[in-house]
């Protein structure tokens, strides 16, 4: 796997493949893009076909990995502003390895409840609050302003190759070997990445000096401030939150209308899930290309316009072709999502300050992210009382909501990333990989 790994890593990176640190964030992401996909089918089939979850437990389990980031996400960000980012996303990796390989062995011994997974699911959520605000973070203190766009194109462009063969992987490995050995071997890919990122020798960038005033509570309000002050990040968080709310009520119970309505096998459902993730491939590659043709404003609104038309398709799997809309479905989402996602992170880290990376994104993510526990218990509720295919089509008509908020303010005027005043990156400097 390591040497697959690496040669996709040098194949993308393209002109960014001589930076000192690119090669080994496309390594870090490759991994990590397998094992999610491992531990995101594995751990509700666990407890759908194991533990007997119903529509409602199933969507608690589903809403415990994001309740971390509106509760923790400006306190993760003000501390992760305070340190070197890297030693963090190692710290994060070593502790979700921790995390998976506990459910497994826990399985394993038959000695896994409900509550247990619970728990372990929230710590899980967590410690991937802390990575991916670090490394949201560390992009922009690596990378010069022309090349962040580049930079982030070309991380999902590398991460969806192992999307695809993830999911597919992850359902056969399911039906093959069971969820307790695939998750002992999802747990590797995560030790993998942690000791992949501390084998970066380039010197971090120091966190900046801080006065006697700024206080950890202090830094909080500031990173809040400064989302709910800017009117484009402002629109962002707004219309990536409705979104959020509208398609986690859909995937809460999309994956038990496939077991349970569609009665589909984990190993199919794992092929419609790589099937579905070849648009986060395609979405990878032409997000950079849809800006220049249609502007950065109208390229996220359209974007969010198509992701959430294409969650109406899945419900008609009801009356034939299960495996194929289901996949069309998913395949569409995923591209409109990754054409918005590369494009409006770009956006917020180009007119943030470096030195409050950690915690705009924090911010951010607090406000995008609390939305999905929200989204994923309703649907756990709305799945049971009102009926599951019912509840995928009012998520997808809260989705259609989410262009207003973009329509309606800056952002869709905006034909490039605006850019913030110059500041120092730190030099390169060439080490063997």
């Amino acid at each position: 796997m390591a040497p697959v790994v690496a040669l996709l890593a040098r194949l993308v990176a393209g002109p960014l493949r001589g930076h000192p640190v690119f090669r080994r964030l496309l390594l870090t992401q490759v991994t990590l893009s397998f094992g999610q996909q491992l531990s995101a089918l594995a751990l509700p089939t666990v407890a759908i076909l194991f533990l007997n979850a119903g529509p409602m437990e199933v969507g608690i389990l589903a809403a415990l990995p994001w309740i971390s980031s509106p509760v923790l996400g400006p306190l993760a960000g003000a501390l992760i502003d305070r340190f070197p980012r890297r030693p963090v996303m190692v710290g994060a990796d070593a502790g979700r390895f921790l995390c998976l390989l506990a459910v497994a062995v826990s399985l394993l011994v038959g000695e896994l409840s409900l509550h247990q997974l619970y728990v372990i699911a929230f710590l899980y959520g967590c410690l991937g609050l802390c990575f991916d605000v670090a490394f949201q973070a560390n992009l922009p203190a690596s990378f010069s302003d022309g090349e962040l766009l580049l930079a982030n194109a070309r991380v999902e462009l590398a991460r969806a190759p192992a999307l695809v063969g993830g999911a597919a992987l992850a359902g056969l490995v399911l039906s093959g070997i069971g969820p307790a050995r695939g998750l002992f071997g999802t747990s590797l890919t995560f030790l993998f990445s942690a000791i992949n990122v501390a084998g970066i020798r380039v010197p971090e960038p120091p966190p900046p000096a801080r006065t006697g005033r700024e206080t950890l509570l202090r830094q909080m309000a500031g990173g809040i401030a400064m989302v709910a002050r800017n009117p484009i990040l402002r629109s962002i968080a707004s219309a990536t939150a409705v979104s959020n709310l509208g398609v986690f009520m859909f995937t809460s119970v999309s994956l038990l209308f496939a077991y349970r309505t569609l009665h589909l096998s984990a190993a199919l459902i794992g092929l419609v899930i790589a099937a579905g993730n070849l648009g986060f491939l395609f979405g990878a590659a032409v997000a950079p290309a849809a800006v220049r043709c249609l502007g950065l404003g109208r390229t996220l609104a359209l974007s969010q316009l198509f992701l959430a038309f294409s969650l109406f398709f899945a419900p008609l799997a009801l009356f034939g072709m299960p495996a194929v809309l289901l996949a069309g479905s998913l395949l569409l989402q995923n591209l409109h999502n990754n054409v918005y996602a590369i494009n409006q992170i770009t956006l917020r880290q180009s007119i943030t300050p470096r030195q409050a990376q950690g915690r705009m994104n924090a911010t951010m993510r607090a406000v995008i992210v609390g939305s999905v526990p929200l989204g994923s218990v309703l649907g756990g509720y709305l799945g049971t009382t009102l009926g599951l295919p019912q509840t995928m089509l009012l998520g997808a008509a809260i989705a259609l909501l989410a262009p207003l908020f973009l329509l309606s303010g800056p952002v869709v005027r905006l034909q490039v990333a605006p850019q913030r005043a110059p500041e120092p990156v730190l030099a390169p400097v060439a080490v063997p990989a």
